[in-house]
């Protein structure tokens, strides 16, 4: 397969809470919790022969901005590991189906093959970030600095070339439940974790 799948994500970082006992009548000195908890904006890719680099992004990303990450990002991958021939499935994200990107796809030779709305589990990039998500539920990170460590650390050793061929195989597992529901999404988590 000759197909790179790319999506963004937000990932927060959860802050759970602790049940505390005491005795009554005594004082309770409640630690601070973070009013609002640390959230990461994503940027990733994964094909047959692995994944894209990971970039972490501020804020609301616009059409300029999604070309930038293209150009430093996709463009090289894409160059360096499908010289010869590939296509890029997005889902159609406004920022995605924009004049402006259209355009940058078609300057730079960039075979886009769009998907139909609301199809996530047409993206299998959709599973990485859930895995991406429990992996920090297991590792809770406690700063910003280490947040962002483990997401280099899940991208470099975790998601390997062999895990990214597994999540595209999974197309062909939930394309007849897709089917079946006339195009809309599925279940396709639950359909992945009990196959």
């Amino acid at each position: 397969m000759d197909c790179v799948f790319i999506d963004e994500s937000l990932i927060e970082l959860e802050v759970h809470t602790l049940k505390h006992c005491q005795k009554k009548g005594c004082r309770y000195n409640k630690a601070p919790v973070a009013k609002h908890p640390l959230k990461l904006l994503l940027w990733g890719g994964i094909s047959f022969r692995g994944a894209t680099p990971i970039c972490i992004f501020n804020g609301k990303m616009q059409s300029s901005d999604f070309i930038n990450i293209l150009n430093r990002n996709l463009l090289p991958f894409i160059r360096r590991v499908f010289p010869d021939t590939h296509r890029l499935v997005m889902d159609n994200d406004p920022k995605h189906n924009s004049v402006l990107t259209q355009n940058w796809l078609k300057t730079n030779s960039i075979f886009y093959w769009p998907t139909p709305a609301q199809s996530p589990d047409l993206n299998p990039i959709e599973l990485v970030w859930h895995e991406l998500k429990t992996y920090f539920r297991h590792k809770k990170p406690q700063t910003k600095i280490q947040f962002i460590n483990l997401i280099g650390k899940f991208w470099e050793e975790e998601l390997t070339p062999e895990k990214c061929r597994r999540y595209i195989l999974h197309i062909q597992r939930v394309m007849p439940h897709v089917l079946l529901n006339n195009g809309y999404a599925t279940d396709s988590l639950l359909i992945f974790c009990l196959n």
